[in-house]
């Protein structure tokens, strides 16, 4: 709507009080191919889809690992749809009726290994076969194109596979290595857009002060306007 009024991306600022709350927003916009500035706000490490394909990287290496049980399950089921390069496949995950229910159940399950793997396309349990065969780019090829991630936040999807390239260069290439180098650097990554881009800048209310854009949002305002009396400065 403000760009059929003659505005540009680069004459709007998103004011948020906490990096969180911008986060969420970069994540949205971009999305949607929105060019978004931030300085910390599209961290690789915040984007759903990214931490989806780490947690797949985790169970590759361990399958008995609860945490990226869960969060991979999580992701399937409740971000992604069930989606898969299967049609069949994927059909059968719109039968279930609760997907909490659904994750409860398979997490909780004696034989939640091999269930896990039956709920995910049959391709991904051909892959975990492959591992030693497979370049760690590759790898994460192959899972993109198994879950059809291609279609969720690419700029996300395309700066990870550039960390991925990026060490597989400069280290010796195993899934078990890149997921420690991850652990220690994963805040160091983000999605950048070039100063002076046409693009919509979100920033803190903290760093606004001295700023000044034509249209300016303000999402989340639902903080109260007199302090309070316990509140400390």
């Amino acid at each position: 709507k403000c760009e059929a009024q003659g505005f540009r991306l680069r004459d709007m600022a998103i004011l948020v009080r906490k990096s969180a709350n911008g986060s969420e927003i970069a994540q949205y916009l971009h999305e949607h191919g929105v060019a978004v500035i931030s300085s910390d706000s599209i961290l690789l490490a915040r984007a759903p889809v990214v931490n989806f394909v780490v947690s797949l990287f985790k169970f590759l290496v361990d399958p008995r690992d609860r945490i990226a049980q869960a969060e991979l399950l999580t992701y399937f089921y409740v971000y992604l749809g069930g989606m898969s390069e299967e049609e069949d496949h994927a059909a059968a995950f719109f039968e279930v009726s609760d997907p909490q229910l659904k994750i409860r159940e398979l997490l909780q399950s004696e034989r939640a290994i091999q269930d896990i793997f039956d709920v995910l396309p049959p391709a991904f349990k051909r892959l975990s076969n492959q591992l030693d065969r497979l370049p760690l780019y590759e790898l994460a090829e192959r899972i993109f194109q198994i879950f059809q991630l291609h279609r969720i936040s690419p700029a996300y999807l395309q700066h990870f596979l550039d960390v991925v390239l990026e060490y597989a260069e400069r280290k010796t290439p195993d899934l078990t290595g890149f997921l420690e180098y991850w652990a220690a650097h994963q805040h160091q990554f983000s999605v950048k857009v070039p100063e002076g881009e046409n693009a919509v800048e979100i920033i803190t209310i903290h760093k606004s002060k001295g700023l000044e854009f034509p249209v300016v949002f303000v999402p989340f305002a639902n903080w109260e306007i007199r302090p309070r009396f316990n509140h400390s400065f």
